[in-house]
């Protein structure tokens, strides 16, 4: 009976960030926070994501994991954002072009992780930093297990 209400709930959240007709994600920053982020989505008991229109804001805490209740969007558009900032961070498209000493985010990727039997993680995955430090976190972000994440936040939250 439980598994059926999880079940339920997941839907309905998918359905409501659908239904909100949400084009564009923004994630907000803590302010100066360089490093890997993970966002892991669709979680019952995770964070909301605030609605401005057709925008949903997903603030990142400054371990930079956030677990949320919220639906990632497909084909949103997204814009990163130190939080008190007036301007967004840009985005390197193209890693190998010379970025200097400018905080970029690079390497944004969205993906699924599950086990056999059970609702894949959805999750996504990007690195805020200067291009000198792109490549050893892009090797963080491709050893991150998304599952042992969510379940140490969870041991975290007293979930």
């Amino acid at each position: 009976m439980m598994r059926y209400l999880v079940y339920l709930l997941l839907l309905c959240s998918g359905l409501h960030c659908a239904a909100q007709g949400w084009k564009t994600e923004r994630y907000l920053l803590p302010a100066g926070y360089k490093g890997v982020v993970l966002v892991i989505y669709d979680q019952p008991k995770g964070a909301p994501a605030a609605a401005h229109g057709d925008t949903v804001v997903y603030t990142i805490p400054g371990d930079g994991v956030l677990v949320t209740k919220a639906h990632g969007v497909d084909g949103a558009t997204l814009f990163f954002r130190y939080a008190g900032a007036n301007t967004d961070l840009p985005f390197a498209w193209d890693p190998r072009a010379d970025h200097g000493d400018t905080v970029c985010v690079f390497s944004w990727s969205n993906g699924s992780f599950g086990n056999k039997g059970s609702k894949p993680l959805q999750f996504a995955t990007f690195i805020v930093s200067t291009q000198k430090d792109a490549d050893r976190l892009y090797q963080q972000t491709m050893d991150l297990n998304p599952a042992e994440v969510l379940e140490k936040e969870r041991k975290r939250m007293g979930r």
